[in-house]
């Protein structure tokens, strides 16, 4: 089975963006090798992939760029809109078996399976309805896993009235567009604590003054919580496969992950059930197939609330999956602690990967304690994301991150 990588980024709030879109160039080298192939817009650094293969000792993909840039074009749109590059990459695949994976799976990802004939690893079906917020709240009702108190409304008229009656009932919330994603950065949320905030949180949402063009959601906020982030997989035959529970990093936006995550067994435990037990047979029913991720608060006294649902891979998921290659190569297989974060480059020198090569040198190298660049297609937008491993502790794995961090900033 060949995989072919189509890291899309086709939610509308990354449409037109090129540092949003070139994170295609994100997933494909952490989760395969010579056996997939990595479709991305423009060719990854050649410096980068020396760093990747001579370095690292992971075999290389094979691409196919099928740029440049289209601000009215995703990654998918880019491929369904050249014949050339659908056959060339027909023609790497050689008749053997192959699926596409993908980031974002929106419309223009349902397109891609019929054109190129090759099948997608999702459900179409489940995955675009299901990412949107508002059904993933009524599920979760409908199922009996915990989520905090919530209401839609569709007009700005309606969003005033309840959101004045919320905040007085229950108290701040986060307004959420249905199909938003990324938080507070890529402006698909906001926080209200104040009716005098009403106005302010809903035009960050809407550009416009009139209604919006989709329901909004109001969500209670949970006070004095951390977010963990479960990871799973729906086999083909149905068959659920557990992936792990990470602790991200940032509030309201994520910007990092640590794991293992720093969580009680009996938590752990309640976690599991939900998605064993839970959620994942109502997918399985549903016949939902692929990578699905989702959100969870989690207060002081351990009680959690599910708050965001994403039926697609996480991007925590392409740094676990590179770290678990690392162990079998570099580690033999040893248990690890990872830090991962993304972070902006002050420096103006810095904005290619031969110069942040420069500065990490030896913290580069595989040993008990080293870092490891992902993402190749930010640097020269002047951000980098760094994973710290060690296989000595979490405090290493930090340690070595911020000495990493330091170079980079110094």
């Amino acid at each position: 089975m060949i995989r072919v990588i189509v890291d899309s980024q086709s939610n509308r709030l990354f449409r037109g963006v090129r540092l949003e879109q070139s994170y295609d160039q994100r997933g494909g080298l952490c989760e395969v090798g010579s056996e997939g192939i990595v479709v991305t817009t423009d060719p990854i650094d050649p410096q980068y992939l020396q760093y990747w293969r001579e370095t690292l000792g992971f075999d290389l993909p094979r691409f196919l760029a099928v740029g440049p840039f289209n601000p009215e074009h995703t990654l998918s749109e880019l491929l369904l809109a050249k014949p050339d590059r659908q056959a060339t990459l027909r023609k790497m695949l050689q008749g053997e078996t192959a699926r596409l994976e993908f980031f974002c799976i929106e419309e223009p990802e349902r397109k891609l399976p019929p054109v190129l004939g090759i099948p997608a690893y999702c459900n179409f079906d489940v995955a675009i309805p299901f990412s949107r917020k508002i059904a993933f709240k009524k599920l979760a009702d409908e199922i009996g896993i915990p989520t905090p108190s919530w209401l839609t409304c569709a007009t700005k008229e309606e969003f005033l009235a309840e959101g004045r009656s919320f905040l007085k009932d229950k108290g701040p919330f986060l307004l959420k567009a249905s199909d938003g994603t990324g938080g507070f950065a890529c402006g698909g949320m906001s926080l209200v604590q104040t009716p005098e905030e009403l106005e302010r949180g809903f035009r960050r949402l809407n550009s416009q003054d009139g209604d919006p063009t989709q329901e909004l959601l109001i969500e209670k906020v949970i006070p004095g919580v951390r977010t963990v982030s479960a990871h799973w997989e729906i086999l083909d035959g149905g068959k659920l496969k557990f992936v792990d529970l990470f602790e991200q990093r940032g509030e309201y936006a994520y910007s990092g992950v640590s794991w293992p995550a720093d969580i009680s067994i009996a938590l752990r435990e309640r976690l599991m059930a939900d998605i064993e037990r839970r959620f994942g047979p109502q997918l399985i029913q549903m016949g939902a197939i692929g990578f699905f991720c989702a959100d969870i608060v989690i207060d002081r006294e351990e009680r959690h609330w599910w708050v965001d649902f994403n039926p697609r891979k996480g991007a925590i998921l392409y740094v676990y999956n590179m770290v678990r290659r690392l162990r079998e190569r570099h580690l033999r297989s040893k248990q690890c602690w990872l830090l991962h974060e993304h972070f902006r480059l002050t420096n103006e020198d810095i904005r290619s990967f031969s110069a942040i090569e420069e500065r990490l040198g030896d913290l580069l190298l595989p040993q008990e304690e080293f870092v490891v660049v992902t993402n190749p297609g930010v640097f020269t937008f002047g951000y980098a994301d760094i994973a710290g491993i060690s296989t000595r502790s979490p405090e290493q794995a930090k340690t070595v991150f911020h000495e990493a961090r330091e170079r980079l900033l110094s």
